[in-house]
């Protein structure tokens, strides 16, 4: 799957997850990943590219016992330049970060991370049963609570291992 297409599905998983029976899911921090998640796909290709200047990042997801999250959102937040760079990991948990447009990376400066499992995940054959708080504890959904936080600079990191915490 190219990563347009699993930038549209992320957005639609995002959606889904909000909004179930008609009701707004609280989602914490999320709600403004999504934000920017939104924005960025609104963005993409608008103006004459004086947006913010960014770095490649490519984001290694792992659960507590080392085991890569296939399907999984990932959000970097930085206040320093109001900004949201978004993913979605592919089937070994890897993702590049986009801003304002496809795989551009993120900005400079420390961002506040949030992970979340996409509306899809549950849904293949494979993962039936399993305990998904066991793979990403729920603290994680929220960036000030997940205690997941990175300085990126203009001279990197461009490659980032992320084992989440445990439960």
């Amino acid at each position: 799957m190219n990563l347009e297409t699993r930038l549209l599905t992320t957005v639609l998983d995002i959606l889904d997850r909000c909004m179930m029976r008609g009701k707004l899911v609280p989602l914490g921090g999320a709600y403004y990943g999504m934000a920017g998640l939104l924005a960025a796909v609104l963005l993409a290709g608008c103006g004459s590219g004086g947006g913010p200047k960014t770095y490649p990042l490519q984001v290694r997801l792992t659960s507590a016992s080392g085991q890569p999250l296939p399907d999984v959102s990932v959000i970097f937040e930085c206040s320093e330049t109001n900004t949201s760079a978004t993913g979605a990991t592919d089937s070994n948990g890897v993702c590049a970060l986009s801003t304002t447009k496809l795989g551009d990376g993120v900005t400079a400066g420390t961002h506040r991370v949030s992970v979340y499992m996409q509306a899809s995940w549950a849904d293949k054959p494979d993962r039936k049963g399993v305990d998904l708080e066991k793979l990403i504890p729920a603290r994680c959904a929220d960036p000030s609570t997940s205690g997941l936080e990175f300085a990126i600079t203009k001279d990197g990191p461009r490659n980032l291992d992320i084992q989440l915490p445990a439960k």
